[in-house]
C-alpha cells in the first residue's frame, strides 16, 4: 500500500528543515570561531560561546527530530486505519457477491425438493440442477480471481472476446425461479446476434445478478425485463421493473457505496465499478410505485 501524500509530506518538510538549520547553525559557529572579534575576546568567553552554540543547536535538532518521530507515528497509524477500512470493504464486497448466487442455487434445490412432493417435471427439474451448478461454478471461478488478485499484480480483470448475447441469457435464466418466487415474471428482449464485446464473463454476469436481485427485492407480483441493444459502437442493456421505485431523495446518489433504502447499498457500487472497468457507463430511472430501469453501455470489441 502506498504511503499517501498528506503522510509523508510534513516529514520531509521537517527532514528538509533540520538539514538547513543544522547547516546554518554550523556555519554561525564556524564564522564566530574564526571571526577576528571572537579570536580577540578572552578564551573563556570564546569557549562560552561555542559551547552555547552547540547545546542551541543540538536542542534544536533533537526538537526537529522528537517531531519527525511523532509524524512518522501518525503516518503509520494513518496506513493501519486505512488498510483496516480496505479489508472491511474487501470483505463486505465478498460477502455481497456471493450471496446472491447462493440465493439462486437454495432457491432452485427448494424449487426441486417441492416437485418431490408433487408431480415432477423432468425438464424444470434438469433446469433447475443447471442453474444451481452453473452458480456454483461461477463462485469457485470468483474465488480464483481473488486469489489470483491478493497474488499477483496487474490488471483486476481479464479480458476476452465475449458473445454478449449468450451471456445475458446466461445471466438472466438462472433467476428465473428466483423471481418467480416472488410472484415476479421474467421476460428476455435480447436479440439472437450481437457485436462480440471484450470483457470479463463472471464480473458482467456478477452485475446482472446484482440488478435482478434488486429489482427482485423492489418488485412483488410484478415484471422484470431485460433487454439489450445496439447503439452505434456500443451494446445498451437495459434491466427494467414494474416494482416500488427508489427514493428520490437517494436516487442520485444511489451509485456511491453506502447508499440504498432496503439493502446494504453495495450492489450498484459494484456494478458501476466493472461497468467502468470495461469502459462503459451505468445510469438509473427512476418513480416511486411506477419501477426502475437501469442502463449500462459496454462498447463493442471493433469500438
Amino acid at each position: 500500500m502506498k504511503i499517501p501524500k498528506s503522510a509523508k509530506t510534513p516529514t520531509f518538510i521537517c527532514i528538509f528543515i533540520t538539514c538547513i538549520v543544522s547547516f546554518i547553525l554550523v556555519c554561525i559557529i564556524l564564522a564566530l570561531t574564526i571571526s577576528r572579534d571572537l579570536l580577540n575576546q578572552p578564551p573563556l568567553i570564546s569557549t562560552w560561546i561555542i559551547i552555547f552554540s552547540s547545546i542551541a543547536a543540538m536542542l534544536l535538532a533533537i526538537f526537529l527530530l522528537a517531531f519527525i518521530i511523532r509524524q512518522a507515528q501518525f503516518t503509520e497509524k494513518e496506513i493501519l486505519d486505512r488498510l483496516k477500512i480496505t479489508k472491511a470493504m474487501f470483505f463486505q464486497d465478498m460477502v455481497h457477491d456471493f450471496k446472491t448466487p447462493l440465493t439462486v442455487v437454495s432457491v432452485n434445490i427448494l424449487d426441486s425438493e417441492h416437485m418431490l412432493d408433487y408431480e415432477i417435471n423432468i425438464d424444470e427439474l434438469r433446469e433447475n440442477l443447471e442453474n444451481a451448478q452453473n452458480e456454483i461454478m461461477r463462485m469457485s471461478r470468483m474465488m480464483d480471481s481473488i486469489v489470483n488478485e491478493a497474488t499477483k499484480s496487474g490488471p483486476r480483470y481479464d479480458m476476452e472476446s465475449l458473445n454478449i448475447a449468450k451471456l445475458l441469457l446466461e445471466g438472466s435464466e438462472p433467476y428465473r425461479t428466483l423471481l418467480k418466487s416472488n410472484g415476479n415474471s421474467l421476460v428476455i428482449d435480447i436479440p439472437k446476434t450481437l457485436p462480440k464485446i471484450f470483457g470479463n464473463a463472471d464480473m458482467l454476469l456478477l452485475v446482472m445478478a446484482n440488478l435482478l436481485s434488486n429489482a427482485t427485492r423492489y418488485t412483488k407480483d410484478g415484471t422484470i425485463t431485460v433487454s439489450a441493444k445496439t447503439t452505434g459502437n456500443y451494446i445498451t442493456v437495459t434491466v427494467a421493473d414494474t416494482g416500488a421505485g427508489i427514493d428520490p431523495k437517494i436516487l442520485s446518489s444511489v451509485f456511491k457505496r453506502g447508499v440504498s433504502d432496503k439493502g446494504t447499498g453495495q450492489g450498484l457500487s459494484i456494478c458501476k465499478s466493472i461497468i467502468e472497468a470495461h469502459s462503459g457507463k451505468i445510469s438509473i430511472e427512476s418513480a416511486l410505485n411506477e419501477g426502475t430501469s437501469i442502463y449500462f453501455t459496454i462498447p463493442t470489441k471493433e469500438a
